[in-house]
Parts: structure tokens; sequence; C-alpha cells
């Protein structure tokens, strides 16, 4: 969330012994990487299937993530109202990104 890194821990007994389920964020702290992103129009990148499960929001440039390996980016393209969805794992089975903290990684993707 806006750069931080949060554990979820699940909370299933309420005060008054009710039993409800509710989901606890932690913030812990990670070690970061640098991920270049070429081409524009990128509403939203997930990237899952790695140590953590990465969000990002229109992000332009370079970026800073976990560090770590991620194999199912799902990006999500949009321009004058046209949107396209990019899932790694139906169109480009098998493609990874390591994310270190020593070199930045490349993503390319989207329209120029």
């Amino acid at each position: 969330m806006d750069g931080h890194a949060y554990q979820l821990e699940p909370i299933t007994a309420a005060p008054d012994g009710a039993v409800k389920l509710a989901l606890q964020f932690t913030e812990k702290p990670v070690a970061l990487g640098e991920l270049k992103i070429t081409g524009k129009y990128v509403q939203r990148l997930v990237l899952s299937g790695g140590p953590y499960l990465v969000l990002l929001d229109q992000p332009a440039g370079t970026v800073k993530i976990p560090t770590g390996s991620y194999n199912q980016p799902k990006i999500r393209l949009e321009q004058n109202g046209s949107a396209a969805l990019c899932n790694s794992d139906q169109s480009q089975f098998g493609r990874q990104i390591s994310v270190n903290d020593k070199t930045p990684a490349v993503l390319n993707v989207a329209g120029r």
C-alpha cells in the first residue's frame, strides 16, 4: 500500500466472543529493488507468483518493489477509454521477472 509492505494475518475472534473473520495488516520492512517499466498506458501492474503480491497503479518509469522472482505478471493497459489485459499465465507461460537490490530489472510492456 503506497510504498509499504504488509503481512496479512487472519483474526477469527471478536471482543464480544462472536466468531468473525477479519484481516490484520502488519507493516514489515523488506529489501527493495528497481523495476523499469517501458512503454506507456500501464493502468495497473500485478506481480504474483513470488515472495510478495505487488500491486502498482499507474506505474511509470522506474519503481521500487520488494526483491524476488515473480512469474505471473498481469498488466492492464488503458488509453482513451479503451482497455486491454495481458495475463502472462495464459499468453506468456514461464515468463519471470527477477528483481534484486543491485541491478534494475526491465519489464517491456505496453504501447509507445
